[in-house]
């Protein structure tokens, strides 16, 4: 058999920086967690089991000394991964995709490493052992596909799901059929809608409309694009009969005809410089008013906004999406071509090659629409499951529409009023039992004192500041029944419950 190498978890373990991770995410209010989706009696911290998966898969040091071939280097080593560790594990960075990649690397580095030496130890014997099972050991060991992860009892399904993060295969199973629902909805059903936008009608009714708005920046592209075309071929022409016929060159390689960095007009500029040109000179000055013919690397070369379309290396922002958009054009300077002399700041250039200069926003063929499918169908985009959770919300809120238009009327809203001044409800029933104690001129020692409680100086003015509010009630006791056994009373319904408390934690009575 082939050297067993010690994995981290052999050796040692930042147990200090593990544990303090796994307490803060028992923590309430911490952010999503698989706990929000089913509670699940014996639900493993992710931080551990994010900790205790990957100092498994990663080589300890010391069984690495062809890399690490002294003592002073292996503890180096060990103190690295302990720090990437101490790392991996904060709440923080459970979705920080930079330390998920470095910790991912170092999977992938030992198991390279194991599937090397076993290629190996395989070649050594490989004429004792069948085809057959070359290929199987070969598919075992294969250096471009990491080993699965089997959780045979998930449960809460801590573990599958940091395999996952890891870049494992995750497989998991459970007997009982909450954990496999559980299960499902975090480590199968995601990775499926992983990327993919979401689907509802509201995000469908976004897509249209930002469709639409795509369609008319295209129009109008489309429109400059031909008002482009003719004021290029206009200056061709004027410059072959002049004899300096620049655009006969290929590629625009002469010198200043197309400034890397310069941006496409706008439409108010565009419409400026089509009129301009259709002028009887070519002069550069009838131009500043609506361009510089200075060429900056990766600046606008214009007075006003772009559009959002650019030529050169200069990048500029999607209107769409929002994101920034690197266009196709060459990163490099132009060479000079022979012959011609490079326009200076102060433009004191051959007419010729100054004017091309001046229209190189105008002149330039490298244009680089848009393409047609990046944001036709889908201008955003989500990252994970961002898309499949938009669906949920969507929809979930649409059930809780539904349920509330059904049988809302079985749970009425329940009035209290509250106080401003302490920021109290109180009951219904309490208030205007003060309330008739006030108009009968009598004195109610409890709502004094709860005045003075909530800082006012008499119950009189409590009740003054009081507003009305509709409240949702949070829990409802659903119990049977029957007739009063009181005799006095044997015409009204009494429930049968033990208990009408929901809480009975000191502090928290209710």
């Amino acid at each position: 058999m082939t050297k067993t190498r010690k994995k981290l978890i052999e050796v040692a373990l930042p147990l200090e920086a593990i544990n303090k991770a796994a307490a803060y995410e028992k923590m309430p209010g911490i952010g999503p967690h698989p706990r929000g989706i089913h509670l699940w009696w014996a639900r493993r911290p992710l931080a551990a089991a994010r900790a205790v998966i990957f100092a498994q898969m990663v080589d300890d040091p010391a069984s690495c000394p062809e890399d690490f071939p002294t003592p002073e280097a292996q503890e180096r080593e060990r103190q690295r991964l302990f720090k990437l560790l101490e790392e991996l594990v904060q709440w923080e960075n459970t979705t920080n995709e930079a330390v998920l990649a470095r910790a991912r690397d170092e999977i992938w580095k030992s198991w390279r490493r194991a599937c090397r030496e076993r290629r190996e130890w395989r070649e050594a014997r490989s004429e004792s052992w069948t085809p057959e099972q070359i290929a199987r050991d070969e598919a075992l060991f294969d250096p471009d596909k990491l080993p699965a992860f089997h959780d045979p009892f998930a449960g809460g399904g801590a573990l599958p799901l940091e395999a996952q993060r890891l870049g494992l295969e995750a497989w998991a199973s459970d007997l009982n059929p909450v954990a496999v629902l559980i299960n499902k909805a975090m480590i199968e059903i995601p990775p499926r809608f992983a990327g993919k936008p979401p689907v509802n009608p509201k995000a469908r009714s976004e897509w249209r409309e930002e469709r639409s708005e795509w369609r008319e920046e295209r129009s109008e592209w489309r429109e400059e694009r031909s008002e482009w075309r003719g004021v290029r071929s206009e200056i061709g022409e004027r410059d072959a009969l002049s004899g300096n016929d620049p655009l006969a060159e290929g590629d625009g390689s002469s010198t200043g005809s197309l400034s890397t960095g310069c941006a496409f007009a706008t439409r108010g500029n565009l419409r400026d410089a089509v009129s301009n040109h259709s002028r009887s000179g070519i002069d550069s000055s009838e131009h500043r008013g609506g361009m510089d013919t200075r060429n900056g690397q990766g600046q606008s070369a214009l007075s006003g906004d772009c559009t959002g379309i650019a030529c050169g290396n200069g990048n500029t922002t999607d209107t769409l999406r929002g994101s920034e958009v690197v266009f196709s054009a060459g990163n490099e300077s132009p060479a000079q071509s022979p012959g011609r002399s490079e326009p200076n700041a102060d433009h004191n250039a051959p007419e010729a090659s100054q004017s091309l200069s001046s229209h190189s926003s105008l002149l330039s063929p490298h244009f680089s629409l848009l393409s047609p499918h990046s944001s036709l169908l889908f201008p955003r985009s989500y990252k994970g499951a961002q898309g499949l959770a938009e669906d949920v919300r969507h929809y979930g809120q649409w059930m809780r529409d539904e349920a509330e238009k059904r049988i809302g009327h079985l749970y009425p809203k329940v009035t209290a009023w509250f106080d401003p001044l302490s920021g109290q409800y109180f009951g219904e029933a309490d208030v205007e039992a003060w309330r008739r104690s006030e108009e009968r001129g009598e004195r109610s020692e409890s709502g004094e004192q709860t005045a003075r409680e909530c800082g006012h100086t008499s119950l009189s003015s409590l009740l003054s500041t009081l507003s009305s509010r509709q409240l949702t009630v949070i829990a409802w006791l659903w119990a049977r029944t029957v007739k009063s056994p009181n005799p006095a009373f044997a015409h009204v319904e009494v429930p049968l419950a033990s208990t009408f408390m929901l809480s009975t934690k000191p502090g928290k009575e209710a």
